[in-house]
């Protein structure tokens, strides 16, 4: 799938309220708004695994009950410091596998209710301190495999609650994941 059907569209506009859309695995180069828009009770969305490189700023801003965005395995080299400012109930931010070389430090402040941010498998040189400042609720924070060398410790520090009991491993675990990076020294506050 490479275009999004027109019938689809229409089906949107007129059918019951859609909650889950998934269009990964696909070959999506772009993601029209108004679908989205269509789509105001959305409480998933994942775009993963397509040929995305870039996302517009208001592609969620129509769907303020979002609780999960999956972007990972696409093309991006940046995203819009505004992208899910319209989703005060995002619990779920998946941006893991793209070309992010930063993060826009106002990516996530809107969302008091973040619990899982992935920026994993990225080319991240550095993470702003004050990244997750308003997400009191952050229980796991994923900077595996970038290219950083340092990290702030004002970042930890907001994150009192970085903790995460992954299904598959069944214990509590620290959520502060930082391994193949080439960290040359750590915080005093870490």
């Amino acid at each position: 799938l490479a275009t999004i059907p027109a019938a689809l569209k229409r089906q949107l506009r007129c059918g019951d309220p859609l909650l889950w859309l998934d269009l990964s695995n696909n070959q999506l180069t772009n993601v029209p708004g108004e679908l989205v828009a269509a789509c105001p009770n959305l409480l998933r969305l994942s775009l993963s695994v397509n040929r995305l490189a870039s996302v517009q700023s208001k592609l969620v801003a129509a769907c303020p009950n979002l609780q999960w965005l999956d972007l990972s395995h696409n093309h991006l080299t940046n995203v819009p410091g505004q992208l899910v400012a319209a989703c005060p109930n995002l619990q779920r931010l998946n941006l893991s596998n793209n070309l992010l070389i930063d993060v826009p430090v106002e990516l996530v402040a809107a969302c008091p209710n973040l619990q899982q941010l992935d920026l994993s498998f990225n080319q991240l040189i550095s993470v702003p301190g004050k990244l997750v400042a308003s997400c009191p609720n952050l229980q796991l924070l994923d900077l595996r495999f970038n290219k950083l060398t340092s990290v702030p410790g004002e970042l930890v520090a907001a994150c009192p609650n970085l903790q995460q009991r992954p299904e598959h491993w069944g214990g509590e675990l620290r959520g502060l994941y930082m391994d193949a990076n080439p960290l040359t020294g750590l915080s005093a506050e870490l």
